[in-house]
C-alpha cells in the first residue's frame, strides 16, 4: 500500500547568509552542482525555487548544503503525494556509498529522455545511447551538453523558463536616446578640447566611441543592431566634432580679418601699383621677371619660375590685376571681391577634408570599432539582464 507524505520545495530568497560574498557563493554553488560559473551566476541573480517535490529528509539535507555555502533558503511545503512519485535529486549533494553521479542523473522526472549529444530518445541516462553510442550521464556530469535545445542537459533540474530574456538581442528606445545624447556630448567635447588646446587630439575619438558604446549598453541594448547604431553614432560624433571645430575656426578667421584693416589697406595699395606696372608687360619672359620683382614667385630670377606658377599667375592673378588697371576699384569693392570672396569659398567641410590624414583615419576606426564592440555585448554585463 502506497504511503502519502508532504513534499517540499527549496526556495532561494535571493539573499546570502551573513559573512558570505556573492563571488564566493557563486563559485561554491557551481562546484556543488557541477555547473559552469556563468550558469551559476545566472541562477543566483534573483529569488527562485531551486528544487521541487522533495521528501522531508532529502529536502533538509539539501537545505543544509546550500546554507553551508552561503545561500539563504527555506523549505516550502507542497501537495500530498505518494512516496513512490517523489522526484529524486538530479545532482549528488553528498557522497553516498559508490553512488555519486550516475544514480542521480538517471533519476529524471521526465517520461521521455533525450540524449544530450544527438537528442535521440534513450531509455536510461546511464546506458549507452542506441543512436550515437555515448553515455548521456558522462556528458551531463561535465555540464557540457552538445545541444542547447535539450531539456535534460541541465544537471540541477532548475527551471530556466524565466531566463529566456538572455537570448534577446536588440536596440531599445532608451538606447537610441542615450546614444544620440552621448554622440552630441562627444561632438561638443571634441570641439571644446580642440579649441582649448588649439590641436585635435586623436585619442578623444577613441574615448567618444567607448562612451557611446557604454551608455547604449547600459540601457540594456545589445547585439548586432546595437553595435551598428553605436558605430553610426560614433562616426557622427567624431566627424561632427571636427566639423564644429573648423566652423569655429572659420568664424574666428573672419573676425581676425575684420580687425586687420590697416594691413588690408596696404595690400590694396600694393595691388593697384602692381596692376599699373603690369600694363607694360608683354610676353612670357617679361611676365616671369614681373612675378619675381613684385613677389608673385619665390624664385630668384625669371628663369627659375616654374611652369605651374606661371600658369596660375596668368590664369588667376593676371586677369584680376588687369581689371584693376582698366578701372581701379574702391577699397570696399576690392575687399569684397578678394578677401571676403576667398574666405566664403572655403567651407568647414573643405577644411576638414584637407586636414584629414592617416592618423585621423586610425583613431576614427578605433572610435567606431570600440563603440560597436562595447554596444554589441556590453549590455549583458552592465545591466545584469
Amino acid at each position: 500500500m502506497d504511503r502519502s507524505e508532504t513534499t517540499y520545495d527549496i526556495v532561494f530568497s535571493g539573499k546570502l547568509m551573513q559573512g558570505f560574498e556573492m563571488e564566493q557563493v557563486e563559485k561554491a554553488f557551481a562546484e556543488l552542482f557541477k555547473l559552469p560559473l556563468e550558469k551559476s551566476q545566472k541562477i543566483l541573480r534573483k529569488p527562485r525555487t531551486l528544487k521541487k517535490d522533495l521528501g522531508k529528509s532529502a529536502a533538509e539535507r539539501i537545505r543544509k548544503k546550500l546554507e553551508q555555502i552561503g545561500l539563504e533558503v527555506r523549505l516550502q511545503p507542497q501537495r500530498q503525494t505518494n512516496a513512490s512519485e517523489l522526484s529524486l535529486s538530479l545532482v549528488p549533494m553528498e557522497e553516498e556509498a559508490g553512488n555519486a553521479v550516475q544514480p542521480s542523473l538517471a533519476a529524471t522526472v521526465s517520461s521521455s529522455l533525450n540524449c544530450p549529444n544527438c537528442e535521440g530518445e534513450v531509455a536510461s541516462m546511464t546506458e549507452p545511447c542506441p543512436h550515437c553510442g555515448v553515455y548521456p550521464h558522462k556528458i551531463l556530469s561535465r555540464s557540457q551538453p552538445t545541444s542547447p535545445r535539450s531539456t535534460h542537459a541541465d544537471p540541477t533540474g532548475m527551471d530556466d523558463a524565466d531566463d529566456t530574456d538572455e537570448s534577446h538581442d536588440g536596440l531599445t528606445a532608451k538606447g537610441v536616446l542615450l546614444g544620440a545624447v552621448a554622440a552630441l556630448v562627444g561632438a561638443m567635447l571634441w570641439k571644446g578640447i580642440a579649441i582649448a588646446i588649439d590641436y585635435e587630439l586623436g585619442m578623444i575619438a577613441w574615448a567618444i566611441g567607448g562612451g557611446i558604446g557604454f551608455v547604449v549598453a547600459f540601457s540594456g541594448s545589445r547585439g548586432q543592431s546595437a553595435a551598428v547604431y553605436c558605430a553610426v553614432m560614433a562616426l557622427v560624433a567624431i566627424i561632427g566634432g571636427k566639423y564644429l571645430f573648423y566652423a569655429d575656426l572659420q568664424g574666428n578667421l573672419g573676425a581676425l580679418l575684420a580687425n586687420s584693416t590697416e594691413e588690408f589697406h596696404l595690400l590694396y595699395s600694393e595691388e593697384l601699383v602692381d596692376a599699373k606696372a603690369l600694363e607694360s608687360v608683354s610676353g612670357e619672359e617679361e611676365t616671369r621677371e614681373f612675378m619675381v620683382q613684385y613677389g608673385y614667385s619665390d624664385a630668384i630670377d625669371g628663369e627659375s619660375v616654374t611652369r605651374e606658377e606661371l600658369d596660375q599667375f596668368q590664369n588667376e592673378t593676371m586677369p584680376r590685376l588687369m581689371s584693376f588697371a582698366d578701372q581701379p576699384p574702391s577699397y570696399e569693392e576690392w575687399y569684397q571681391t578678394t578677401i571676403e570672396a576667398n574666405l566664403s569659398a572655403i567651407s568647414p567641410s573643405d577644411l576638414l577634408k584637407e586636414s584629414f590624414d592617416f592618423i585621423d583615419a586610425i583613431f576614427l576606426f578605433l572610435g567606431i570599432s570600440t563603440a560597436a564592440r562595447v554596444g554589441y555585448g556590453g549590455g549583458r554585463r552592465l545591466t545584469g539582464s
